[in-house]
């Protein structure tokens, strides 16, 4: 067996191979479906599609936003919380101002804080997704403060509603976090099997694998019954387990 990433080219590499290695006296029966496939690789497509559909794309632009822009905002803000999470972590980082700014406030808030500042995740790593919702949540009242300063001070138009980029759209309201906290929980075993996969079970062997794949299976069942009354969350945990039950 091959233990190697999801790329479809690799079937093709494995086909070629066997031919070799068949050619060279070696035993070898069907390469495509002895191939192990690379689990973290599956946790991160699993979680990017609970996270964001089949579409992970961001505005992370620092310029001022133009038609398509505003149509990316709109497209995120229409994911939910985590959209309107990601706008907001955007507007924040935008310019220097706005992060001197808010690591003011944190540090005001937040006296034995060692990071100041918040971080959006990126398109490959997952867990960079995680990683700032967990973030977020550290620095949630500074968040919320700079947050509503800025709506209330409008000095961009941030609290025109008639403004389509305008921050008053993306304002974290308690239900907000309520979701995010949920989101969080779905989470938290993906990233604890991610952390288990780079360390103690790195050799990609069935026996380390198997355990990760029932476990996470077991987790989005008991998912699918705890959020099923939340239209969203329940949506998100089966694109979940349509990935990793394949």
């Amino acid at each position: 067996m091959f233990n190697v990433d999801n790329a479809t080219n690799n079937d093709t590499a494995l086909v070629v191979l066997a031919e070799r290695l068949r050619a060279a006296g070696y035993p070898f029966s069907d390469p495509v479906a002895d191939r192990l496939r690379c689990f973290r690789h599956v946790i991160n497509l699993v979680v990017k599609r609970i996270l964001w559909g089949t579409d992970i794309q961001a505005y992370e632009g620092e310029r001022p936003p133009n038609r398509a822009d505003i149509e990316e905002l709109q497209r995120w803000r229409r994911v939910g919380p985590l959209g309107k999470l990601h706008n907001t972590l955007t507007y924040i980082l935008k310019t220097p101002q706005r992060r001197d700014t808010f690591e003011e406030i944190v540090r005001r808030l937040y006296v034995d804080e060692t990071v100041f500042t918040v971080f959006v995740g990126n398109i490959t790593r997952w867990s960079s997704d995680y990683e700032s919702i967990l973030r977020a949540f550290r620095l949630r009242e500074a968040v919320d403060e700079f947050t509503n300063t800025a709506i209330r001070q409008n000095v961009n138009g941030e609290r025109d509603f008639n403004q389509q980029d305008a921050l008053v759209h993306d304002e974290l309201l308690p239900r907000d976090w309520e979701f995010l906290a949920s989101v969080k929980e779905i989470l938290a075993p993906f990233k604890e099997w991610t952390l288990k996969l780079q360390v103690r079970y790195s050799n990609g062997c069935v026996a380390d694998i198997l355990p990760a794949m029932d476990e996470l299976l077991d987790h989005l069942e008991m998912c699918h019954v705890q959020f099923r009354s939340d239209e969203h969350l329940l949506a998100m945990v089966n694109q979940g387990w349509a990935i990793l039950d394949k």
